[in-house]
């Protein structure tokens, strides 16, 4: 009973920690990207005329609206230099996507009430160059390639070159800390010499939509030249390497508590030798096999029955505890201690795994023992 409840707990436990793990991790990614983006199916960029916006809009699932553009650039501050993706965005772009809460340092303004502009920058990007937010005489230097350059170009014609102050400093992981830049949209576009040029259209929509559906409809508004994509698609492997660690683990707790199981096979088989005479007792007042088989399952059931809802409770209680009193804390990090999120499908998968490992320890001893004779 107790490797019962114990491998109980530690399943309804591990897997609300993953849950919480998960659900940061799409938190995280949600402050960047938006629920739906449309892009273009081929090439790499959209042109906005060609979008049908009134019908999108009109959607009562979109509540905003941004265009973005990406561009590789070359960044320079003082001595350092990285390469980096410059993503410019409307200012609509810090309210679609909750910026605000991600700014470790500075502010996530991109352009102030007199109009002069900004950038926000990825924490490894500044860390790399030594950004000092403070310094307001050293500007951030961005190149981007100029297309029409050949052999016959000089160098300092070679580039497109734009110099613009950050503003703050964003933290949310590593990937896009160490990837990229946000600018004002007119930025980017004055960087690349092209006042039109739109990479995408992003999309936030109301809480809990389903967002295939909404995906599935706007595609068939915009037509075959654009596609629509999830937050989901747009960082499918991520959220299906998470999907499957979590699976993972949960078959790898089940063999642990299959394991822990086999005390009850042990105590019933010692159980059914125990009452050998009890049993030939019933059997001679006329219990048929069935019955006494009957009776050994069901305390087994029963043993896993109670141990399965002491871990059950227990694990649920360590989840509120670490929820409440952050029993187990995280450094370096985004959180200051592990989350958890219990999720009631989560459990439903616990119970049904230890009901089915219980029937298994209990059945094989009350099975095969009598069978043998035993009684």
């Amino acid at each position: 009973m107790l490797g019962v409840a114990v491998g109980t707990m530690a399943m309804v436990v591990v897997m609300s920690a993953i849950n919480g793990l998960t659900e940061l991790v799409e938190s995280l990614y949600s402050s960047f990207d938006a629920s739906i983006r449309i892009e273009a199916a081929h090439g790499k960029y959209i042109t906005m005329d060609d979008l049908p916006m009134q019908d999108i809009l009109h959607d009562n699932r979109v509540t905003n609206s941004t265009k973005t553009l990406e561009e590789t650039v070359l960044i320079k501050y003082e001595d350092a230099q990285v390469f980096a993706t410059v993503k410019g965005v409307d200012q609509s772009f810090v309210d679609i996507s909750g910026m605000d809460s991600s700014i470790w340092s500075g502010s996530s303004t991109l352009t102030s009430e007199d109009g002069r502009q900004f950038v926000t920058v990825g924490y490894m990007i500044a860390r790399n160059l030594g950004v000092n937010l403070s310094n307001v005489f050293k500007p951030l230097q961005f190149y981007t390639a100029n297309p029409n350059a050949n052999l016959a170009t000089s160098m300092t014609s070679a580039f497109y070159v734009e110099n613009i102050f950050p503003a703050g400093i964003f933290a949310i992981n590593a990937d896009l800390d160490n990837q990229y830049v946000v600018a004002p949209i007119s930025f980017v576009q004055k960087l690349v010499r092209d006042s039109n040029r739109v990479s995408s259209l992003e999309l936030e929509v109301v809480p809990n939509t389903n967002l295939d559906q909404l995906r599935d409809d706007l595609q068939l508004v915009v037509g075959d030249q654009f596609e629509v994509k999830t937050r989901f698609q747009l960082n499918e492997m991520l959220y299906k390497t998470n999907n499957t660690e979590k699976w993972a683990v949960f078959l790898i707790l089940s063999f642990i508590l299959l394991i822990a199981t086999f005390n009850i096979l042990g105590s019933l088989t010692m159980l059914i030798l125990d009452k050998k005479e009890d049993l030939f007792i019933l059997s001679s007042m006329g219990a048929n096999t069935r019955f006494l088989r009957s009776v050994f399952l069901w305390e087994g059931l029963l043993i896993a029955f109670i141990g399965g809802t002491a871990g059950m409770a227990l694990g649920l209680v360590l989840c509120w505890l670490q929820e409440e009193f952050k029993l187990v804390g995280l450094e370096g990090m985004l959180v200051d201690a592990y989350p958890i999120q219990v999720i009631w499908t989560d459990l439903a998968a616990i119970v049904l795994v230890v009901f089915l490992i219980g029937l298994l320890a209990a059945g094989i001893p009350s099975a095969l023992i009598i069978k043998r004779k035993t009684v």
